[in-house]
């Protein structure tokens, strides 16, 4: 296997802080960039967004950004910070999710399809990857351009990464929807744990311009008191998904890694990544070619389908659906192609 994301810049974390990620799951790098370095990040963000009227939700802001992909990719605040969090999780090489067809993704986290021009108050409990089959290194990056100190402050659930935590939360995901209202009800909280969701036991990530958070993408996470004009960059790395069991894990359940091709009828979107062109070797690594990614996934879709659970359902909904009916829950809304 290649070991060319071990060339990245020496990160800048200490030996407790690897720790802290190893054993909760997440780290917050207060101070890490500079006011003048965020303003130029800010400033090419903005700029990029406005040219992209097409693409409200700005996935595609990074793409063709020399500044965004030295200071977000390249440096030893955050790529070499990510370096140092994949090797103690056992990596030699990692990618950037879905760097088949993104540099990664710029989020605009306004108001959900559906609920524009209305402000949400909170974003409920969920993991983006849940289950037990989803906890191996993945990590998400997170640079937020406005102070979360006083508004929308992002709420983690330490270790629940781990397999164990993730059985005893599932049933959290039973109401947690795809961009719509059922996303923004509290009562799961209530009905699984007898508290709100705001109540649950938590850390509260207050984070300013210059912060920089790091958490495994399995990780259960919410947002209440939520501000309508929070911007942040967001984006994944995975660990080289060199297993049947990886490759699954991805075509089941990763957004960025899906993005590469329409689950649903097949269609390959071949785009190759820039990423692949970069004079960086480092920057290279964390990409491949689309004929991999096309291989990848056949080979995901077919483990996939060898696993012992309904295709319809993976691990983690399977039970929440139960849950929902002892509880009388609403339905939780599939997502297409699942």
């Amino acid at each position: 296997m290649s070991s060319e994301s071990e060339a990245v810049s020496a990160g800048t974390l200490t030996p407790a802080q690897v720790r802290m990620f190893q054993a909760f799951g997440y780290l917050h790098c207060r101070g890490a960039f500079s006011a003048p370095e965020m303003a130029d990040i800010i400033r090419d963000v903005e700029a990029r967004r406005a040219e992209r009227v097409d693409r409200p939700d700005g996935r595609e802001l990074i793409a063709g950004s020399e500044l965004l992909t030295t200071l977000l990719l390249e440096d030893r605040r955050s790529g070499g910070a990510v370096a140092q969090l994949m090797k103690a999780m056992g990596e030699h090489r990692w990618l950037l999710s879905g760097s088949n067809t993104l540099w990664g993704a710029a989020k605009d986290n306004g108001a959900p399809k559906g609920l524009e021009g209305v402000h949400v108050p909170e974003h409920g409990w969920h993991s983006d990857n849940p289950g037990v089959f989803e906890c191996w290194p993945r990590i998400k990056v997170m640079m937020y351009l406005r102070d979360t100190t006083k508004q929308g402050a992002l709420r983690l659930i330490p270790g629940s990464h781990r397999p164990e935590y993730q059985e005893q939360l599932k049933p959290l995901m039973g109401c947690h929807g795809t961009g719509g209202p059922a996303t923004y009800t509290p009562e799961y909280a209530e009905r699984t744990f007898g508290v709100n969701g705001v109540d649950m036991p938590s850390v509260a990530v207050e984070a300013t311009v210059g912060d920089i958070v790091f958490f495994h993408h399995s990780m259960y996470h919410a947002v209440f008191n939520h501000a309508p004009d929070r911007r942040l960059l967001a984006y994944w790395f995975v660990g080289y998904p060199d297993s049947d069991t990886r490759l699954a894990s991805l075509w089941r359940n990763d957004v960025t890694f899906t993005a590469g091709w329409r689950r649903n009828g097949d269609v390959w979107r071949g785009k190759p990544s820039p990423l692949l062109e970069h004079a960086n070797p480092t920057v290279r690594a964390l990409a491949e070619p689309p004929e991999v990614w096309e291989r990848w996934r056949a080979r995901g879709q077919a483990a996939h389908r060898a696993l012992p659970f309904p295709d319809a359902e993976i691990s983690i909904y399977q039970p929440a659906a139960e849950h929902r009916k002892r509880t009388g829950m609403k339905p939780w809304r599939s997502v297409e192609g699942r």
